[in-house]
């Protein structure tokens, strides 16, 4: 189901999932081309919303970008986990 503010990722047809992850500011441009189709599927795309913010997005990750998607969550979890060991010590 789309966001209300984003209507451009097309999420309202059954089936149709998104995969969100924070890569960080630094790693969008190494991930991203220069233009995109934010209802494309299999495809790392901006986050519609929180793109600026250093957020990716999959529409429906296939054979193609399972891989990536896999790689970008375990990296995700890993920064998570060593914001919060920084914080407790």
């Amino acid at each position: 189901m789309n966001h209300p503010d984003d209507s451009a990722s097309d999420l309202d047809p059954p089936g149709r999932r998104r995969v969100n992850v924070h890569v960080g500011r630094t790693a969008l441009p190494e991930l991203l081309g220069g233009r995109y189709d934010l209802a494309a599927a299999d495809v790392v795309l901006p986050h519609p919303v929180y793109g600026p913010l250093g957020w990716i997005c999959v529409v429906n990750p296939g054979e193609r970008r399972t891989g990536t998607v896999v790689r970008l969550l375990r990296e995700a979890h890993e920064a998570a986990r060593a914001r919060e060991a920084r914080r407790r010590s």
